[in-house]
């Protein structure tokens, strides 16, 4: 059997090795990059609309780039905000109420889990270009 090392030597590998832990680097860091956004989103845990409070209200409704009529009572809010909530998560289709959610920049929420599996694994397919909302591609950063 021909032995291709001793004709080539270690010297012909060794720029590849490298190379490839370069990339292994360069990945490792961009996984670590989009981890650290994803951990930095708002969390917090979902309420029904019924009982949210005016404030919550309003800032849901801003978020979505709603326009709120001055004099409003609650319970009009109230009624937009239902009309408006995505009540499920678009990534795995399940409730959203009562549960740990992340917001993303643009508005749109997400179970927490659901969000750094998504996340992680757009950036896993090695993406060089920000993770996009499952919703409405709006970059993450």
């Amino acid at each position: 059997m021909f032995d291709f090392q001793s004709l080539f030597g270690n010297a012909a590998n060794e720029p590849v090795a490298g190379q490839k832990r370069k990339a292994a680097q360069c990945y490792d860091t961009d996984l670590q990059r989009v981890e650290s956004q994803l951990n930095a989103l708002p969390i917090s845990v979902l309420k029904k609309a019924k009982d949210m409070k005016i404030r919550e209200l309003k800032r849901f409704l801003t978020l979505r780039n709603i326009h709120i009529p001055s004099g409003i009572e609650r319970s009009e809010l109230v009624n937009m905000v239902e009309n408006r909530r995505d009540s499920t998560c678009s990534i795995c289709l399940e409730e959203l109420c009562g549960q740990v959610v992340k917001t993303w920049p643009c508005g749109h929420i997400f179970h927490a889990t659901c969000n750094l599996h998504y996340g992680l694994g757009k950036a896993d397919s090695g993406r060089t270009s920000p993770v996009p909302c499952p919703v409405c591609k709006n970059p993450l950063a």
